[in-house]
């Protein structure tokens, strides 16, 4: 099992949004699958695609409006299957003010991140009486 990939494109970006264009592996639901969910009644937008830890699995990243006017969004989690192609296996919907509240968590989780793990000795320097 292999996920599509975009051989042609020069420096492929794997983000998509307003500015980068997403290579065919990531490519964007198609304005079928739009329709049904504007059916559903909700009207989504997918906002950007994140790549996984592996080619045959992405986290899309959807704004969503309900036909009452409530905004949320959505980070679903995708694999990719030959027989299927993408499909959703998991999902996580935020409210605005989830988000407004989760936007600082994220700077916290940024920072640690650049941290040496725990199990990782402190480089020190030996200190001479």
């Amino acid at each position: 099992m292999t996920a599509p990939t975009d051989s042609s494109a020069a420096a492929p970006s794997h983000i998509v949004g307003p500015v980068a264009i997403a290579p065919a592996s990531l490519a964007l639901p198609t304005a079928a699958a739009r329709s049904a969910r504007r059916l559903a009644g909700r009207d989504e937008t997918v906002l950007g695609v994140l790549p996984g830890v592996c080619p045959s699995s992405r986290t899309a990243v959807v704004l969503s409006r309900s036909l009452c006017g409530h905004a949320s969004l959505r980070l679903q989690t995708e694999s990719f299957s030959d027989d299927m192609g993408w499909y959703a296996q998991g999902s996580v919907e935020l409210t605005a003010e989830q988000l407004a509240d989760l936007r600082p968590l994220l700077g916290l989780a940024a920072g640690q991140m650049d941290t040496p793990a725990a199990d990782e000795p402190p480089a020190t320097l030996p200190l001479r009486a």
